[in-house]
């Protein structure tokens, strides 16, 4: 095997290697992305209840 066969044999080896980081990262962005959802939803959903609660006071007093 000459140096331009090994070559590219090589960079074929990194550009699979490299396609599964890539598919691993954008597995990982996708299950962050899913979490910030969530999470943004809990803090909308603590509005209303602050809100509620600032209400319950007033009418309490």
């Amino acid at each position: 095997m000459d140096a331009a066969e090994e070559a590219l044999k090589r960079i074929e080896i990194h550009e699979a290697e490299c396609k599964l980081m890539r598919q691993m990262i954008e597995k990982r962005l996708e299950q962050g992305q899913a979490r910030f959802n969530r999470i943004e939803r809990m803090l909308f959903a603590m509005y209303p209840f602050i809100i509620a609660c600032l209400g319950a006071v007033e009418y309490l007093r």
